[in-house]
């Protein structure tokens, strides 16, 4: 798998996982998968642990600050 197809697969991945927590889903199912890909991604050299953790940060920002958002514009309208 090259480089950017494995940080796309990751991302969407932690996407998803962070969509079902926000909706107060179960995800440890894939929580323990993601952190075993992700800990591959560092062993491959793909990504440095400080780098899986920025695109982990910035796929919860995305999921939970876009709603964060939307509630703010609707309690200001």
């Amino acid at each position: 798998m090259e480089k950017d197809r494995y940080l796309i697969s990751c991302n969407q991945q932690l996407l998803e996982m962070f969509e079902l927590a926000k909706h107060s889903k179960d995800t440890d199912r894939q929580k323990f998968r993601l952190e075993g890909y992700m800990q591959a991604g560092i062993e491959l050299g793909i990504f440095t642990k400080q780098q899986a953790d920025k695109i982990m940060n910035r796929a919860h920002r995305q999921v939970f600050l876009e709603d964060t958002e939307s509630e703010q514009e609707a309690t200001t309208n």
